[in-house]
């Protein structure tokens, strides 16, 4: 069901990229981390060759309606890996991770009384997502729009399981690198949304 996610933003593909340009200014939600790589998966993640930048690499898996986390090495042949799903982080110097956010248009958080952390006025989707990308404990959020009952209200949530249709709303979904490197690594460098990609080191393949 995850890759549902991506379906919504077929038809808006320059929201996405604003949204991840917002995420990468954000002091909140680290969405990349320099010097680390997702744990490869063989039987599942799609390897590119010959990829330039950490910021191409993020514009494949934005372009791949299946892939929601990304590794690119600074090697003599500039791997990108594609993934399907979020997995934990481990250190390699040659390495930059990153994730992108889910916006699922037309679908609403189906929250209760305790799981939603939130209620504010936003005057757009940015503007939410940003409250959400804001508070440490919400990675979750629901933007309605001014055409509905909620006229321009954002609801955070600290988790969101199920969804709803609805029209004129916007549920979203952040994916935080925070939590996600290994506490077995003996070095960990801290994350960083301004600088990438790492200098060239030794060549690994895969990370």
């Amino acid at each position: 069901e995850i890759s549902t996610f991506h379906t919504m933003i077929a038809s808006n593909s320059f929201l996405l990229l604003f949204f991840c340009a917002f995420l990468q200014m954000s002091e909140g939600c680290e969405t990349q981390v320099d010097r680390y790589a997702f744990d490869y998966d063989i039987s599942s993640d799609t390897v590119l060759l010959g990829v330039s930048s950490f910021q191409k690499c993020g514009e494949e898996c934005e372009n791949n309606s299946g892939c929601l986390a990304y590794t690119w090495q600074n090697s003599d042949i500039d791997l990108c890996i594609l993934l399907e799903d979020i997995r934990p982080l481990h250190y390699s110097d040659d390495c930059t991770s990153g994730t992108i956010p889910l916006i699922l248009e037309n679908k609403a958080c189906r929250g209760d009384f305790y799981n939603i952390l939130d209620v504010r006025v936003a005057n757009s989707l940015l503007e939410c997502g940003e409250a959400c990308a804001a508070d440490s404990a919400s990675s979750r959020f629901t933007w309605y729009g001014p055409s509905t009952a909620f006229q321009n209200v954002c609801f955070l949530f600290e988790d969101c399981s199920d969804h709803v249709e609805c029209t004129d709303c916007t549920a979203g979904e952040l994916h935080c690198l925070e939590d996600l490197i290994s506490t077995t690594s003996s070095s960990r460098p801290k994350t960083s949304t301004n600088t990438y990609p790492p200098g060239p080191t030794t060549t690994r393949n895969p990370p």
